[in-house]
């Protein structure tokens, strides 16, 4: 059955509700609600490695703030990465008089290893042991 006024259509013509935009846009949340919930944590970070005597092979002294950076917790480690092909495992020991962009690590470890002093390594945190 044609319809005159349809332009010869035969489906049933339908409208759809109309939607208000402000009610749409009470949905969505504003950008700064956004990143708020998505706190970010650094992964890693570069540092300068130090040497220091009176420390044992397996532990490593960092910065308070270095640790809150990583995210670590109890019973965490972290890797130290030099030059992209030296890879140690510490323990960390939180010390507030370490500068922050610095670990300090046994001396002998990195001697044997030949890694100088002050050199530029990636530290990140290694899951739970």
């Amino acid at each position: 059955m044609k319809d005159k006024n349809n332009g010869g259509s035969s489906e049933e013509d339908f409208e759809l509700p109309k939607i208000n935009v402000r009610d749409t846009l009470k949905i969505i949340p504003p950008p700064s609600m956004l990143k708020a919930q998505t706190k970010k944590r650094t992964s890693e970070k570069r540092i300068r490695i130090r040497y220091l005597r009176d420390i044992s092979e397996n532990n490593a002294k960092i910065s308070p703030k270095l640790a809150s950076e990583l995210g670590l917790g109890e019973d965490e480690t972290i890797e130290i990465v030099v030059a992209g092909k030296k890879k140690f495992t510490f323990t960390p020991i939180i010390d507030e008089s370490i500068p922050v962009n610095e670990v300090w690590v046994n001396e002998d470890l990195l001697k044997i290893n030949g890694i100088a002093d002050n050199s530029i390594a990636t530290v990140k945190r290694v899951h739970t042991r």
